[in-house]
């Protein structure tokens, strides 16, 4: 059953809706097609397996003529058919449907800020140049790194580009502002490529990175951890360090896995007053300045890059130095701050070693230890 067009005052009975009233619509096996704009003020319930409730809540400040049942397919489940914008066909006064998609990233997250909804960009370029806050639950996904691209020519005076807090996914970004992209509040960035900019990604408050490729930007990624991931991304060509981590609030962990950081100042800085935690499994570190880099004035860092009983599988390959202790030098029950055991340092895994406070190790790059390291 196709149900017509609702401009939002009538019930399917004829009966008159009001605010705080609600339109039920029952389906009769087929599907029941909506387009339902994501309008503050409006929900959609399911009731059971077939019967849903449109609610107009009480003191909308769009009223019940501002609704307009086309952007849902509902079946036996229920569907969020995403939001379409094509920046070379679509008009922001469209319905965003891929019939009449809208032209603007930032008028589709003005139209889609709650919870479940969902933004489909076209292959093509989109500009982002003011500030744009991507909420909690908002899902956006381009057509593919390679053919949709998210351009940051410039920022106005935002201190990022783009907060993202939901899922961004399937698209290259690329920058000419200095902070185009923080991640937070649970946000994920995944399946993407950046390049150019200052710092090209910022992740902080549970982010996470999957399957992200940077090139070229200043620095890679900047994390001020609270639970904190990046799994599976690449990291190459930065002038400065390819992961700096900032230990800018308490307790702060994060956990590296599966990444390859090259040709950077150095592949891992550390810099931090707060306690911070950092894990790094299964990485690769090759062709940088400083492999790690390890900087602080407290009693902060705790630093597994592998221990006997989790082994890091991290390799250091062709760095000018593996590994940098600039610390100043802390008192713990061994002594012992970083451990790297399972790592390789150019195909030499150092079992058992323990660089001893201000030593070095020059057959594995290790230099200005201020602090005991376990390999």
């Amino acid at each position: 059953m196709r149900v017509p067009r609702l401009d939002g005052i009538d019930r399917p009975d004829g009966t008159e809706v009001t605010q705080g009233g609600t339109i039920r619509l029952v389906a009769s096996g087929e599907n029941l097609e909506l387009v339902w704009p994501s309008i503050e003020g409006a929900t959609l319930n399911r009731v059971d397996g077939t019967t849903y409730t449109f609610t107009i809540d009480e003191g909308s400040p769009l009223g019940p003529r501002a609704l307009h049942l086309d952007d849902l397919v509902v079946t036996d489940a229920l569907v969020v058919v995403p939001t379409v914008v094509d920046a070379a066909t679509g008009r922001d006064d469209a319905s965003g449907t891929a019939a009449h998609p809208l032209r603007t990233l930032a008028h589709a997250v003005d139209l889609r800020r709650a919870a479940g909804s969902q933004i489909s960009l076209t292959a093509g370029t989109h500009e982002v140049t003011d500030g744009m806050v991507i909420g909690g639950g908002v899902t956006i996904t381009g057509a593919g790194v390679s053919a949709t691209t998210l351009s940051v020519p410039s920022c106005g005076t935002f201190l990022y580009c783009i907060a993202l807090h939901g899922t961004l996914s399937n698209l290259r970004i690329h920058s000419g502002v200095d902070k185009a992209l923080a991640v937070g509040q649970d946000g994920v960035l995944g399946d993407a490529e950046l390049s150019g900019g200052g710092d090209a990604l910022v992740l902080q408050q549970r982010a996470r990175a999957l399957r992200v490729s940077i090139t070229g930007a200043s620095r890679g990624i900047v994390v001020i951890p609270e639970n904190v991931v990046v799994e599976d991304c690449q990291i190459r060509d930065t002038s400065g360090a390819g992961l700096t981590v900032l230990g800018l609030t308490s307790d702060g962990r994060l956990t590296v896995e599966r990444t390859v950081v090259e040709r950077t100042d150095a592949g891992l800085l550390t810099s931090t007053d707060y306690p911070l935690a950092v894990t790094v499994r299964g990485s690769t570190f090759a062709e940088n300045r400083y492999g790690v880099r390890m900087t602080y004035t407290d009693d902060a860092l705790a630093l597994d890059m592998g221990s006997p009983l989790s082994p890091g599988g991290n390799v250091f390959r062709d760095n000018q130095t593996h590994i940098l202790d600039e610390r100043s030098p802390r008192s713990t029950a061994d002594g012992i701050i970083a451990t790297f055991a399972g790592s390789t340092f150019n195909g030499i895994d150092p079992e058992g070693v323990i660089v001893g406070q201000d030593a070095e190790l020059p057959l594995y790059n290790v230099v200005n230890a201020h602090n005991r390291l376990a390999f």
